[in-house]
């Protein structure tokens, strides 16, 4: 009986020795720094940049108009009665309030139309994705940050940066105003 099993284990052996390994085609890929490097990507970048800087000079500008009112009414303090100084103050408050609500507001919908053009140019960058490693019969595509050591031909990033660029080279940014709420 044990001479049977060591013949099976002789023969199997020698047949998976036989039989060449077949190797894989593995590809990395940083498709976040793709998209990034894109001229999609780099588009969006600018905008968003922009649009912040705008928001940043409303708030500004709504601090210095805040405190000025803050001002006005501290010099005013003993012209005006008690009870009409608090009403004028707990006012300037809720226009604060409001103003902040604005701003954010405002930000929220920049983000969002930041995420919708980030979505736009990453379903382009899959599908060229898909696309690429089929060209390159690869049988893996890993993201870079899950392998440790990678050879440099079988990172793809900037081959994927190029076919994004061919495909889109810039995307709108536009806020998403919220819902109002009922």
């Amino acid at each position: 009986m044990s001479r049977i099993s060591l013949i099976a284990v002789v023969i199997f052996s020698a047949f998976v020795m036989a039989v060449p390994a077949m190797a894989q085609k593995i590809v990395v890929v940083d498709i976040d720094r793709a998209i990034a490097m894109s001229k999609a990507g780099q588009n969006m970048n600018s905008q968003l940049e922009k649009m912040s800087k705008d928001v940043q000079s409303k708030v500004d500008k709504i601090k210095k108009d805040l405190q000025g009112e803050a001002d006005k009414l501290e010099e005013q303090k003993s012209l005006i009665a008690p009870d009409a100084l608090n009403v004028k103050r707990e006012e300037l408050r809720v226009k604060s309030i409001g103003r902040q609500q604005e701003i954010s507001s405002e930000a929220r919908a920049i983000q969002a139309g930041g995420q919708n053009a980030l979505k736009e140019i990453a379903e382009v960058a899959v599908a060229e994705l898909k696309s690429l490693s089929q060209e390159m019969k690869a049988d893996v595509v890993l993201r870079r940050e899950s392998a440790l050591i990678v050879e440099p031909g079988s990172d793809i990033t900037d081959a994927l940066t190029a076919r994004i660029d061919k495909k889109i080279s810039s995307v709108k940014v536009t806020p998403v105003k919220e819902e109002a709420k009922k």
